[in-house]
């Protein structure tokens, strides 16, 4: 006999488990991204003491995965400016140059505290990081060079 109720909560279950699953590989990239970051895109400064770096919670509320918490991560230059990588979510959607990107599964923005300039890193589905580029249509790939190279931009 069919059961109309019974399919319906089994559906949202299902769904509420990938969410769950969604939202742990998100806040692990994240992670990820940081210590990439202080541990390799910026070790040399990290390691003399020229940058000091700080993690802080802040709240999020996504589409799909509703309202959480994750890190943000302060960058301070001893002495200089400070910048900050801010989780912007994992469901963004939108253009980058003339294309847009529907296959991209989180941003988080690197921002100049002083004027609030910003670039914004994408992460794609198959959980590499990237951030866009007029001249590649697909974007540039997140390495210790490209994240060296988009800091000094925005000093």
């Amino acid at each position: 006999m069919l059961d109309p109720l019974a399919d319906k909560l089994k559906v949202i279950r299902a769904t509420a488990q990938a969410e769950d699953v969604d939202k742990q590989l998100w806040l692990e990239d994240v992670k990820k991204l940081y210590a990439s970051v202080e541990k390799e895109f910026l070790a040399e400064e990290s390691q003399s003491n020229a940058m000091k770096f700080v993690s802080q919670p802040v709240q999020l509320t996504d589409g799909e995965l509703g309202t959480y918490w994750i890190n943000q991560l302060l960058i301070e230059l001893q002495p200089g400016p400070a910048f900050i990588l801010v989780p912007r979510g994992m469901n963004i959607v939108g253009s980058v140059g003339v294309k847009t990107r529907r296959a991209l599964r989180g941003r988080v923005d690197l921002v100049n505290f002083a004027d609030r300039r910003s670039v914004s890193f994408y992460r794609r589905f198959d959980r590499t990081w990237m951030f866009p580029s007029l001249q590649r249509p697909d974007g540039v790939d997140l390495t210790r060079a490209t994240f060296r190279e988009e800091l000094a931009k925005l000093l």
